[in-house]
This record gives structure tokens, sequence and C-alpha cells, in this order.
């Protein structure tokens, strides 16, 4: 009987010890692709868009006061949204003036860049514009495929922007 106990006390402790690997480790995300998502303010998701670690994408818009091109530029780094660059024509409201520790801004042809955020954004909202016009830019085959904003949802709704490395979970898909 002692021999039947110790070899169920081993199996048993075999079992916890699967148990609490399988509970410690991050969801195993082999061979699906990380996705670009964009959900609604209840969550749901409005459009997703597969996205490589090391690729970005853009939202480009017309600011509201200067009437002018705005472009953020955004990259993929170890599963997050970082913010990498702007890109503008005239100054105004809301946009950097002046480079901070880090950043560098250049000028000519009628743009001003500033870059070198790195700045890491886990999620981040962009409300529709009526005068904006906001515009999602993904990189395509032999080009940028451009997705108003406004497709996705009536001006003036909040869109949440985020990366998700497994996939963006049940919704509709926009390829």
């Amino acid at each position: 009987m002692g021999g039947g106990r110790c070899c169920l006390l081993t199996a048993l402790r075999l079992c916890l010890c699967a148990v609490l690997l399988l509970v410690a480790q991050p969801a195993d995300c082999a061979g699906k692709a990380g996705e670009l998502c964009v959900l609604d303010a209840d969550g749901a998701v409005l459009g997703a868009w597969s996205m490589d670690e090391g690729r970005g994408f853009s939202v480009r818009y017309t600011h509201s006061v200067a009437l002018t091109p705005v472009e953020d530029y955004f990259v993929i780094r170890d599963g997050i949204i970082h913010l990498d660059k702007t890109v503008y024509q005239d100054f105004g409201a809301g946009l950097p003036s002046a480079p901070e520790s880090g950043q560098s801004m250049d000028s000519g042809n009628g743009r001003i860049v500033m870059s070198g955020y790195d700045r890491p954004l886990p999620r981040f909202d962009v409300r529709v514009g009526r005068v904006a016009g906001h515009v999602l830019l993904l990189p395509a085959q032999g080009g940028t495929r451009e997705i108003p904003l406004a497709d996705l949802a009536p001006a003036g709704s909040a869109l949440t922007f985020t990366f998700a490395p497994c996939g963006c979970g049940a919704g509709p898909r926009r390829p």
C-alpha cells in the first residue's frame, strides 16, 4: 500500500507541475499573425489587419485649424505600437514645435518631419473627425492601402487602435 500511495503522490505532483507550467506560460501564438485592431467604444472589433513585428502603418488627417495634412507614423516593436514620427506642413495647435530629447526635426520640400519619438502606445484613441478626414494607411503589395476611418464608424466616434500578437479575436475582418 505504501508503494501505491507513493506512485499516486508522484503522479499528482507531476500533474500539478504541468498545470503550473501551462498557467505560467504566455499564450502560444505559433502560426497566428499579429493584427492591428480597431475597436469601437464598447470594445467590438471594427477592423483587423495582419501586421508583422517591425512593420508600420500611419494615420493621415487634416489639421483642424491650419487645414493642412498631418501624418503620424507608427511601427510595431516588441508586440506594441510605437509612435515613430509625425510629418506636417505648418505649425499648429497640438503639433510639436521643437524636438525633445532623442528626437530630431527636419524640414524641406514644404514638410516638417519630427522623428525619434519611439513612444510605446499599447493602445491609443482617435476620434473620427468631421473636418479631419482621418485615413488609416496600411502597407500593401505595390503601394499603400487607404481606409477612411469614417468607413468604420460615424464622425464623432472614438476608435481605439491596438496591436494583438495573437489576433484581435471575434469580429469582422477587413483584409
